[in-house]
């Protein structure tokens, strides 16, 4: 890949027009694109490139193998399991929307294509892909000490601070790089909802590569900020390893955000709590004004007699 591409992404369509014109779109805005004309080709191809990939944009309707069928291969399998699926489908309804995100599909697509909206998920979904990859790649490989850790404290303030922060404690994890990015997601919510309360509506209006860090600065130089901080508590029980976040915020209204809305599956952020929920924890617990968080992962022991009372 040249360095003037922005990344690799895999077109999976049955319908050759539509490989023809999301192809055109993408490389035209900087992307690699890679075609498969259906659910068993984008399955070899996924297999025989893994490392290469940055988004996949899937169709749902399509023979044999088709994109929810797909779907959970890919979240099931080892080296892809993490890549972002764009669900693109004529299909509209809630429930519909609702079983692709079940499954894995955080960003969602409908036809007919709107070449600005295409762009800007896959965008986002890209973002994605590229900070979920760079944390896990600052886990660090040694961790025979930091798993003799029972109990730390910490407290943090910035963004920067929130990813060091969650690569820092992800450590302490059994399986660091499945907590890593959920743990990140946690942590930067605290400062930009909890601590800074930047809505959900502010930050859609927020360009996310500038504005949205340039208000997270202006925010943090507040008089009614700057002494605001996020307290950080891990602790390891031998049955569960849990962190605990605390800003000190107002709190916000977290259940709108533990699962992904259909209705805002189209938008490029807001899924962050519902992915690090699904994909990084086993049990995930917001105080009622939803300033603190705790998020833990069980034994696999401890997890099924959980599943079973």
């Amino acid at each position: 890949m040249s360095n003037d591409l922005k990344g690799t992404v895999l077109v999976v369509d049955d319908e050759e027009n539509n490989l023809i014109i999301l192809h055109n779109y993408l490389s035209n805005a900087g992307y690699e694109v890679i075609s498969a004309s259906g659910g068993e080709e984008a399955w070899r191809i996924l297999q025989k490139n893994i490392g290469v990939i940055d988004v996949i944009l899937l169709d749902r309707m399509m023979p044999k193998i088709n994109g929810i069928d797909l779907l959970h291969l890919i979240k099931a399998s080892d080296g892809i399991e993490n890549i972002p699926v764009v669900m693109q489908t004529a299909a509209t309804s809630q429930e519909e929307v609702a079983e692709g995100v079940r499954a894995g599909a955080f960003y969602y697509l409908t036809k007919p294509y709107e070449e600005e909206l295409l762009l800007s998920i896959v965008d986002s979904a890209f973002q994605h892909h590229i900070k979920h990859s760079s944390l896990a790649k600052e886990v660090s490989d040694n961790r025979s000490i930091m798993g003799l850790v029972k109990e730390v404290s910490l407290e943090y303030q910035t963004i920067d601070q929130a990813h060091k922060m969650a690569v820092f404690v992800a450590n302490f994890f059994p399986q660091p790089k499945k907590v890593v990015f959920g743990l990140s997601e946690m942590m930067v919510n605290a400062v930009e909802h909890g601590n800074l309360g930047i809505s959900y509506k502010e930050k859609s209006n927020l360009d996310p590569e500038t504005s949205w860090l340039e208000e997270i600065e202006r925010r943090l130089k507040l008089s009614e900020n700057i002494n605001k901080k996020v307290k950080v508590h891990y602790s390891n029980k031998g049955y569960s390893h849990c962190v605990t976040i605390t800003d000190d915020g107002d709190g916000f209204d977290w259940r709108a955000y533990l699962n992904v809305d259909p209705r805002r599956a189209m938008d490029g952020h807001g899924r962050g709590i519902a992915y690090a929920r699904m994909m990084s924890f086993d049990e995930v617990i917001f105080n009622e004004k939803g300033n603190e968080v705790i998020c833990c992962v069980f034994p696999e022991e401890e997890l099924h007699n959980k599943r079973s009372s």
